[in-house]
């Protein structure tokens, strides 16, 4: 009587403790899928698991001395950028600068943080794309006429110092390739790279999620306070869906090696 007691005791306690063990993963699983899935929605990376980071190469940058330079706030944004899709998404990422990017990776899954002025790649794709967005200098500038420019201060020394600037992102299709993608994180300043890297990152993923509302290609605006040279406080200002027409030479996506080097040859030949 007993042994029959002891054994369903026994046998309600293993149940019991499997049930706990298995509500326990599958809550740790459904937590991980509602952080990650958004998350590859916004980035596009559900299904492609590789993509290429590209960093812009800084003007103060010598060939001669085979020294690369890249604007420290840029650097700290691809840090971010490449430690988050790896660790959260589990993305292969590769780092490239624009100033050796290699012709043979147009037609990737591209990451390029950096504005046109001073990144050829991020150039290069603009002139292909229409995304609802132009660049007068470092000004962004909608397809409504509104302009949107880092704003600075002068210190008592005469120092030029950044209070507030303004993040671009802008996805699309890639214009080399049907079957990949290109996200743009661009800045009205330097600042602003990071502050576009942000507004995909972390806690604003949700927010920047809803705000592209499941859309594979979209444009997010965000800004942010720069206060000692550090970006606070990301907010996403508006969003739209750009249009689907690709600009410039090119009227239609570029698949294989050969097509692709006259098509880039082609671009760069019509911005002289």
């Amino acid at each position: 009587m007993i042994d029959e007691i002891l054994s369903g005791v026994s046998g309600n306690l293993f149940s019991g403790g499997l049930a706990f063990v298995f509500g326990l993963l599958a809550r740790r699983v459904w937590s991980r899928w509602t952080k990650t899935r958004p998350a590859g929605q916004l980035w596009g990376v559900l299904r492609e698991k590789r993509v290429e980071l590209v960093l812009t190469t800084a003007p103060e940058s010598s060939a001669r001395e085979n020294s690369s330079l890249v604007f420290p706030s840029e650097a700290i944004a691809g840090g971010e950028v490449s430690s988050y899709l790896t660790n959260m998404l589990k993305v292969e990422c590769r780092t490239r600068l624009s100033g050796t990017f290699p012709s043979t990776s147009w037609n990737r899954n591209l990451i390029v943080i950096g504005g046109p002025v001073h990144n050829n790649v991020t150039r290069m794709l603009l002139s292909r794309l229409d995304a609802g967005v132009e660049f007068d200098g470092h000004a962004i500038v909608l397809a409504d006429g509104r302009r949107f420019q880092a704003e600075t201060t002068v210190d008592e020394g005469g120092v030029t110092a950044p209070t507030a600037d303004f993040g671009l992102v802008i996805r699309l299709p890639n214009p080399f390739s049907s079957k990949q993608h290109v996200t743009l994180l661009i800045g009205s300043n330097t600042h602003g790279c990071l502050i576009a890297a942000r507004a995909m990152l972390h806690e604003n993923v949700k927010l920047s999620s809803r705000a592209v509302a499941g859309k594979e290609s979209f444009c997010l605006l965000a800004t942010a306070h720069v206060v000692s040279g550090e970006v606070q406080q990301v907010q996403v200002v508006e969003s739209w869906v750009p249009g689907s027409a690709l600009r410039g030479v090119a009227a239609s996506p570029v698949d294989g090696a050969a097509s692709l080097r006259e098509a880039i040859s082609a671009t760069d030949n019509s911005a002289t």
